[in-house]
């Protein structure tokens, strides 16, 4: 007799999706999308398909094992602030002085 996994309990679905890891990935590679990955294995895994979307971002697009947590991209960090020491403003892009264009132009030998 085959033993029932309890699925009311916290963190049961990714349980269930780690322990099909390898045949969902396999699948992956293979160009399935992961809706229909997701309707194929959703009576095993018991959650919702946004549920697995983060799981396959989380495992498979990371890269990251199921010891170690998402780290959050470069973009999504706050910067780090070092007492005493004072972050120079971000250069804010200026349009040129015509007048000074103009002054480059007549300068040219190109003409």
């Amino acid at each position: 007799m085959k033993k029932e996994i309890r699925k009311n309990f916290r963190g049961a679905g990714r349980v269930a999706f780690l322990a099909r890891k390898d045949s969902i990935q396999k699948m992956m590679r293979e160009g399935y999308p992961a809706l229909v990955i997701h309707e194929k294995y959703k009576d095993e895994l018991g959650i919702s398909y946004s549920q697995f979307l983060r799981y396959v971002k989380t495992y498979f697009v990371s890269g990251k094992d199921e010891e170690r947590k998402a780290i959050p991209a470069q973009d999504e960090k706050e910067p780090v602030s070092v007492p005493g020491i004072k972050t120079p403003p971000s250069p804010t892009p200026q349009e040129p002085d015509k007048n000074e264009l103009e002054d480059r132009a007549n300068e040219s030998d190109f003409f």
